[in-house]
């Protein structure tokens, strides 16, 4: 049986290259913003194989886990993971690709309260094309910091109400307020204006090692279905492959008009990926 280690100084090298061949942009943002874990309630699980890594668990706060390549585990390799997160470990999301998901669900005996599906995609191009000038006039776009917080906070909270908030739970405006700001400080905003009013909003959520990870897309109602999200986002991946990055998103399947705006955009989708709650 392989076994489970902790990651240390030591292998910070091999670990980021890991997490940029697999696409990993969270624990891979988490990793750039917090450094290497010294805590219990942030940690890189790693399986060693020679001198690469087999497979990964990044354990974060709150009950936040990110697994990567599972798959190819053994039970008894499973079993001696289950081991290294302790015995009594608080979870409350699962993140990644499908059958990663699935597979760290099985090993902590317990079923999701909630599951939503997604396809993990990737801009697969070296360069974007056609990004063309506004698409109708007197709209513009500029990157924003902690100063917008105050007027992007009611896109932030519509955005929410669409794409976020799960069932049976209310918008709480102090975490709302808090997630905004923290996407401001650390994550690449850009904003559509038109007359000094915000309309829409493209972000990264995740900025890691060789890709960053869109997401956070909200168009007003009034100015959708005229070219504004396609227009932003090729801004939004303009400045990320100016980064020397590549561009990756996941989104709901039966999301018809996010597919068709993507598949606009040149993204192919990369595979299943899925978010388990916990409550």
């Amino acid at each position: 049986m392989r076994a489970w280690k902790t990651a240390t100084h030591d292998d910070l090298p091999l670990l980021r290259a890991y997490l940029e061949a697999n696409l990993a942009a969270v624990p891979g943002d988490r990793l750039r913003r917090h450094g290497m874990p010294s805590r219990r309630s942030h940690r890189f699980h790693l399986l060693p194989e020679g001198n690469r890594i087999a497979a990964l668990l990044y354990q974060g706060a709150s009950g936040f886990f990110y697994p990567v390549d599972l798959g190819g585990t053994d039970d008894r390799s499973m079993h001696a993971l289950r081991r290294a997160i302790g015995p009594f470990p608080r979870v409350y999301s699962v993140m990644g690709r499908s059958a990663d998901v699935s597979r760290f669900d099985a090993i902590i005996r317990r079923s999701p309260s909630h599951v939503v599906d997604y396809h993990l995609m990737r801009f697969s191009q070296t360069t974007v094309v056609d990004n063309r000038d506004p698409p109708f006039p007197g709209l513009s776009v500029r990157r924003v910091g902690r100063e917008a917080s105050e007027r992007l906070l009611p896109l932030q909270i519509a955005y929410e109400r669409e794409e976020v908030l799960l069932p049976g739970r209310e918008i709480n405006i102090a975490v709302s307020r808090t997630v905004l700001m923290d996407s401001l400080v650390n994550q690449l905003v850009l904003v559509a204006e038109r007359d000094d009013v915000v309309v829409a909003r493209v972000a990264t959520n995740a900025r890691g090692f060789g890709c960053d990870q869109v997401g956070g897309v909200y168009v007003d109602p009034e100015f959708r279905r005229r070219g504004v999200a396609q227009w932003l986002m090729k801004k939004l991946i303009e400045q990320i492959q100016t980064d020397g990055k590549e561009t990756t998103l996941f989104v709901k399947p039966d999301n018809r008009a996010a597919m068709r705006l993507y598949g606009g955009l040149r993204f192919t989708v990369e595979g299943a990926f899925r978010i388990s709650y916990y409550w």
